[in-house]
């Protein structure tokens, strides 16, 4: 049992790490901006969504370009991939799933269960050459 909790208590302070290192590193990303090669998939992806900078939304950084990259080679993504591809925690792959559909950019499909993720205009992207898109094996099955 002693063990039960000492597991539980690092449980809680691994989550508690990650919910104050995740801001930091994303401000680092801003800092740095998104490397060479996911700037051209950023801007080739928001040329075609025919996406404005919003002052209300916060950019895509390149998990958002990861996830539509994904969605953009008809992989019926789901939470628990971006959970595996990036060994995050199920808030944080929520939270990254949420920006891109409370920008109209996806939508989830909940039939079949447990439901999956799909560009909500797939043709606007079929135009961006994906071989330069990231990860072309799809999402690590998790």
């Amino acid at each position: 049992m002693d063990n039960d909790n000492q597991r539980a208590t690092i449980a809680r302070h691994v989550r508690e790490l990650r919910r104050h290192l995740l801001p930091i590193l994303d401000w680092i990303e801003d800092q740095l901006g998104p490397p060479a090669p996911e700037m051209d998939i950023a801007n080739a992806i928001e040329t075609a969504l025919g996406m404005e900078p919003s002052e209300d939304a916060e950019p895509l950084n390149d998990r958002h370009y990861w996830v539509l990259s994904q969605l953009a080679q008809d992989v019926k993504l789901t939470k628990h991939h971006v959970m595996a591809h990036y060994g995050f925690s199920e808030r944080s792959a929520k939270r990254i799933l949420s920006a891109l559909t409370k920008r109209g950019l996806i939508e989830f499909c909940p039939d079949p269960r447990p439901g999956f993720y799909k560009l909500c205009n797939p043709e606007l992207l079929k135009e961006i050459d994906q071989d330069t898109w990231p990860d072309q094996n799809g999402p690590e099955e998790g």
